[in-house]
């Protein structure tokens, strides 16, 4: 498998000796058994990390352009990583697993969305929080363009302080959340709407760290 020529992203990737330390890649090569007869290995990923997507692509490009080896291993990468729309045959890059390495539960509402930046917001939305463990969770908070702020007035949504969590960080979309059961079936499509466009993030949140 290899990459398609994007001239444009070899332009945008600075020069070697430029001496700029805007990525890495640590990997390894295990040589099959029959290296005298047909030389082949496979290799894995440890760790890749690119301060842009181009940077990242060009370490995949300097990888799957080594001699003799034949498959490329990761155990943990991003689930929107680059590289796998940027190979000529995207179905060579194939996702085994995928599991959660990061697990959030929101302490301090105030605070944690106070603190978070949302998209352009189209309109206030107004979020009446439940939380059975801590009472200063519960109450009504408007995420608006000023920021964000409790306030005594009407709400959008009731949503309880495991679902706030579980889109805090973008990968999960009230949409889901609402066809899931998790928000009451009747919420309206339109506050889903104005609410997965304040959470979207871009890249998709990720840890490759073990802890």
């Amino acid at each position: 498998m290899r990459l398609l020529e994007h001239t444009e992203v070899l332009d945008a990737v600075p020069d070697l000796y430029d001496r700029i330390d805007d990525g890495y890649v640590f990997c390894d090569v295990d040589w099959d058994e029959s290296f005298a007869v047909d030389p082949t290995g496979a290799s894995k990923v440890r760790d890749l990390w690119g301060a842009s997507p181009a940077v990242e692509l060009e370490l995949w490009r300097y990888l799957l352009g080594i001699d003799l080896i034949s498959t490329w291993r990761a155990d943990v990468r991003p689930v929107d990583e680059p590289v796998r729309r940027a190979m000529n045959d995207f179905r060579a890059y194939q996702a085994r697993q995928r599991v959660d390495d990061q697990w959030v539960r929101i302490l301090d509402v105030d605070v944690a969305l106070r603190e978070r930046r949302f998209g352009p917001p189209r309109s206030d939305v107004s979020i009446r929080v439940q939380d059975p463990m801590f009472e200063e969770n519960c109450g009504l908070l408007t995420i608006s363009s000023g920021g964000t702020f409790r306030n005594d007035g009407p709400f959008d949504i009731v949503v309880d302080i495991a679902s706030l969590s579980a889109t805090y960080l973008g990968a999960v979309s009230w949409h889901d959340l609402a066809a899931s059961g998790a928000i009451a079936a009747d919420t309206d499509g339109g506050i889903l709407n104005l609410l997965d466009a304040h959470f979207a993030v871009y890249p998709a949140p990720f840890c490759g760290t073990g802890y």
